[in-house]
């Protein structure tokens, strides 16, 4: 068996892959910045280098409903512009930020010339499925 060990967040970091900058641009968001909208266009990736963020559902009533924090070193959006045109969520800065982003399709570039970026997504898309799976199961009194 293959050993991947390349699930890790240092994938992401500019010295461990060829041209990263080339492929995204680094922006600096203060904090309760709003970085997506549920419903718009999914034409973004987001990497965190520094601070948090916030991922949140918007009810019918206009109530936020938190359903991931994201921290340095994690990808946002990725979930959406690989198989969504809109938005599910929304995204804001919960504190000071620096944020490399990539467009779509510059994004799905990456990919496909540095597949350990790929496969680093789906294992992120996977431990995605496992935590929120986890956390309907205690909601539900299974756990």
């Amino acid at each position: 068996m293959t050993e991947y060990p390349y699930y890790s967040k240092r994938i992401w970091l500019p010295d461990k892959i060829k041209n990263f900058r080339s492929f995204a641009k680094l922006q600096e968001y203060p904090e309760k910045t709003v970085l997506f909208s549920q419903g718009e266009a999914s034409d973004r990736v987001y990497f965190i280098e520094e601070g948090t963020v916030s991922l949140y559902h918007l009810s019918d009533e206009g109530k936020a409903i938190t359903v991931m924090i994201h921290n340095k070193g994690d990808i946002v959006g990725h979930a959406c512009v690989l198989n969504s045109p809109v938005r599910e969520v929304s995204c804001e800065t919960v504190s000071t930020c620096r944020i490399w982003e990539f467009p779509r399709n510059d994004f799905l570039k990456m990919m496909e010339n540095y597949p350990e970026v790929a496969i680093w997504a789906a294992y992120d898309l996977a431990t995605r499925i496992r935590i929120i799976g986890n956390n309907v199961r205690r909601l539900v009194g299974l756990t």
